[in-house]
């Protein structure tokens, strides 16, 4: 038998099945998870699509609206918003929290009031991202969890606001042993 190196590898698939092409959604539909800013774009993403083009290609699709995980907070949601913003409607920003303060005093009041900031601004959602518990390791060695008490501020702040709060908790076990 030969033996070849995987880049030398090209297998042909045999399997056979029926193919149904869809090229647009049957019913309307809300997509509740893309990436319309720096995050998988760049920080040059406003030059990278028109806004109007996008959802008019969207809609084409029979996607209605969309909700944009790249919201991020401060000056970048202010820029994403702006992108946005004759989208109201069709698009729902959600923002980020800013966890670069999570060891100190003032960081529950602080959330507090970039979360209720946001909102005012037009964010629509809070997106928590998986380095919560796989990225941010605290003064004493260990990673932030999801249940730290100092992150119930995110919670009660968005219950007040009534808006959702979108998390990634759903990694394997062995991204948590110690190599």
């Amino acid at each position: 038998m030969k033996r070849i190196f995987l880049d030398e590898f090209k297998p042909e698939s045999e399997l056979i099945t029926a193919t149904n092409i869809i090229t647009k959604a049957k019913f309307p539909c809300f997509d509740a998870h893309t990436h319309m800013g720096s995050l998988l774009l760049g920080e040059d993403y406003e030059k990278q699509y028109d806004t109007k083009e996008h959802m008019n290609k969207l809609a084409e699709l029979n996607i209605k609206g969309v909700v944009n995980l790249d919201g991020l907070y401060g000056r970048e949601l202010d820029k994403m918003l702006n992108k946005t913003a004759a989208y109201k409607q069709e698009i729902k920003n959600f923002l980020w929290i800013d966890f670069s303060n999570i060891e100190e005093p003032d960081f529950q009041e602080k959330t507090a009031k970039l979360i209720n900031d946001a909102y005012q601004a037009g964010a629509r959602g809070i997106k928590l991202w998986k380095f919560i518990s796989l990225g941010i390791i605290l003064k004493d060695g260990t990673y932030l969890r999801f249940d730290d008490q100092r992150l119930k501020v995110i919670f009660e702040t968005a219950a007040k606001l009534n808006i959702p709060i979108l998390m990634h908790v759903a990694d394997p076990t062995a991204f948590f042993k110690k190599a």
